[in-house]
């Protein structure tokens, strides 16, 4: 409502059907980059943010590494500090990084760059891990910054395949988003590990145990998620702009920088503007965080506003209207509205999965569209107004007054586990 106004007037090359709609489509496309730059402002101020942890964090490993070397590790930590020996988490880094070299070295053709390639992917790896797993583990895992530190980790990857593969070069995009992706896995994992870690702090689980099991998650996992992708993507093609595509907006953004830097063509006047808009944002977040406010102004929302269409935002306001609606409390992350409202994600993720086995098996799009609303019949959209209503109900009726738990919306919760 705003930034794509300005930009059509300063720009003033539009010559199409002059509607909001059409103006919109048209300016979209480079007003979303003022996202990119708010975002990689994020990312770097993240990085910032948790310096002192990071540093805290080698500083222990290095402590503990010694310790097992003297086994002594066992007779001074206590059970609940108890980690996997850091050897073992050395080798497993060794471990995953052979597989990673031959990936990039496969899809570049290019064995010795690959070498600096695998380099460089894990030392940001590492850096963006620690500031997901921080993050996660101090608000949690829907507070990850994955976005930012994809977006930061794209300019740099970018920055270095320019470098070795040079201007113009047609496999460079192709294995520069390879290397995001695996960052991005790996700041993902140690989100979602830290979340994990952090309940089994809360209940007194042994860190060591769990992570084994971590490891055997992340490993089943992985021979899951591909065949998952791939019937998603026969079904409905991910990423695309035809009507029935799943749009991906993040990943198609940062799909596009590494092409934009080592091809041409970045819009940099808007990356630019966003990158003074980020600064600006920090810094009116820091005075009202230190006036103790109850509003802040986080770049990660700002961004998502510019980069992402507002038929995925709206969803996000009308839910934090029903937050606000229902007075529910924000930092009880145990309430029944909190557990409806994954659940209803978790359901919907599913729902879109079990619906595409079918759609792939016949190679028929409409296959489970009724003969009578085939094309050219439109159905009618009221009754989706009546599920929203009721949809949006229930959220306010469980978030409200939890009748699976019997619990009022502002009692508190009970912490437990060792020294707690």
């Amino acid at each position: 409502f705003v930034a794509m106004p300005i930009s059509a007037w300063a720009n003033d090359d539009y010559e199409g059907e002059f509607t909001a709609a059409a103006v919109s489509n048209y300016e979209f496309p480079r007003t979303r980059y003022i996202g990119v730059g708010i975002m990689v402002v994020g990312g770097i101020w993240a990085i910032i943010s948790v310096r002192h942890a990071i540093k805290k964090a080698v500083a222990f490993g290095i402590k503990t590494f010694k310790m097992a070397a003297e086994d002594a590790g066992e007779a001074i930590l206590p059970r609940y500090e108890q980690d996997l020996p850091f050897k073992v988490v050395l080798l497993g880094l060794a471990g995953s990084l052979i597989p990673l070299y031959i990936l990039f070295s496969v899809f570049s053709g290019e064995w010795a760059y690959s070498i600096v390639l695998i380099i460089v992917v894990a030392v940001l790896a590492f850096v963006f891990s620690a500031v997901a797993a921080y993050m996660a583990g101090l608000v949690g895992s829907s507070n990850n910054p994955i976005s930012g530190v994809t977006l930061v980790s794209s300019l740099v990857i970018s920055a270095v395949i320019l470098l070795l593969f040079g201007k113009g070069s047609s496999i460079g995009p192709g294995v520069a988003v390879v290397c995001c992706a695996s960052i991005c896995c790996a700041a993902a994992i140690s989100g979602d590990n830290l979340q994990d870690l952090k309940c089994g702090r809360i209940v007194g689980a042994t860190p060591r145990k769990q992570e084994i099991i971590m490891i055997v998650g992340v490993a089943a996992c992985s021979f899951v998620i591909a065949p998952i992708l791939e019937v998603l993507e026969k079904a409905y093609t991910i990423g695309g702009s035809a009507k029935g595509s799943l749009a991906a907006p993040q990943a198609s953004i940062i799909a596009t920088i590494p092409v934009g830097i080592l091809n041409g063509g970045l819009p940099w006047n808007y990356i630019i503007t966003g990158l003074v808009l980020g600064v600006l944002i920090i810094i009116v977040d820091l005075i009202l965080e230190k006036n103790q406010t109850k509003f802040r102004l986080y770049c990660l929302g700002v961004a998502i506003a510019f980069y992402i269409p507002i038929y995925y935002t709206a969803p996000i306001f009308i839910g934090s209207m029903v937050h606000v609606v229902a007075g529910t409390d924000a930092d009880k992350h145990s309430s029944d509205g909190i557990l409806y409202a994954a659940g209803l994600v978790t359901g919907d993720a599913l729902f879109g999965i079990i619906t595409a086995i079918p759609i792939v098996i016949t190679t028929d799009a409409n296959v489970l569209v009724p003969n009578s609303w085939q094309l050219p019949y439109e159905p009618p959209i009221w009754p989706s107004f009546i599920a929203l209503a009721a949809l949006l109900f229930s959220l306010f009726y469980i978030g409200k007054f939890e009748p699976f738990t019997g619990r009022a919306s502002s009692e508190g919760t009970v912490a437990v586990g060792p020294e707690l």
